[in-house]
This record gives structure tokens, C-alpha cells and sequence, in this order.
């Protein structure tokens, strides 16, 4: 699965935007639950194993993709990771 990684932003006094990885297609929440092709779902393991290197991670509403604190991370190590944990092809950040 090919995804596009965004990197947080500092947004100045103090504040900053998080991070998003993004795919294409949505798998939007229905009564509280994911559909099953999700690939939060489909990859239980992968954000599993994402999270336990110390992320906060978690899917957006619509489906989309995921918003997430890299935890003062680079964008490399951050990249670098969800291709480990995920097995996605990352494209440039903010490409």
C-alpha cells in the first residue's frame, strides 16, 4: 500500500499541527466501527507494533488515513518506521 506521510508543523507559540499518514480510498466508521478492509484493520498488527515504538496513533473518523504524534521524531525515523511496521511504501513527507 502506497501512503503519504505529513510531518507535524510548528505552528509557532508553542502549538503544532500533528503528523498524518494518508491513503487513498476511505473506509469510513459506522456505528462506531471500521469496515473490515480498513487498513487499520486489515493491519491490527502493524499499528500494533507502531504504537508500542512509542506512538501516539489513531484513524481518522472518515477513514482516510491517521493522525499521530512522531514524539520528536524526524520525519526519516518516522518514515522509516511505518515502512517497518506497516509494510507501506512511504512517499516523500508532504509530497
Amino acid at each position: 500500500m502506497k501512503i503519504r506521510y505529513i510531518h507535524e508543523t510548528d505552528l509557532g507559540n508553542g502549538h503544532r499541527a500533528m503528523a498524518n499518514i494518508m491513503w487513498q480510498g476511505t473506509w469510513p466508521k459506522r456505528k462506531g466501527d471500521f469496515p473490515p478492509g480498513h487498513p487499520c484493520i486489515v493491519n491490527a498488527a502493524g499499528l500494533e507494533a507502531f504504537r508500542a515504538r512509542g506512538y501516539w496513533a489513531s484513524p481518522f473518523p472518515e477513514g482516510d488515513g491517521l493522525t499521530m504524534d512522531p514524539k520528536g521524531r524526524t520525519a526519516a525515523e518516522v518514515i522509516a518506521d511505518i515502512e517497518q511496521c506497516f509494510g507501506w511504501e512511504v512517499n516523500e513527507p508532504g509530497a
